[in-house]
């Protein structure tokens, strides 16, 4: 696997990741905690949409234990698990 590729897909996760933080972590704040079903939805919408962005970048793996995971089943090389 090439260099660009390695660091398409770092950019991807890095994105896809940053919107699930960013989106979950504003949802709480907004809802001051109270509110657990927007909290989810939040989240859920959040991963979703950036999983039909992105995942066909980087495969969608934007909680590390999926990538441990699939690392574990070696479905994925440990290189690109890391």
């Amino acid at each position: 696997m090439e260099q660009a590729d390695l660091l398409k897909r770092g950019a991807a996760e890095f994105v896809g990741t940053f919107t699930l933080i960013f989106i979950g972590a504003g949802s709480i704040i907004a809802t001051q905690g109270l509110n657990l079903t927007a909290i989810g939805l939040a989240h859920g919408l959040a991963i979703g949409v950036m999983v039909s962005a992105l995942g066909h970048i980087s495969g969608g793996h934007f909680n590390p234990a999926v990538t441990f995971g699939f690392f574990v089943t070696r479905r994925i090389e440990p290189r690109l698990a890391a």
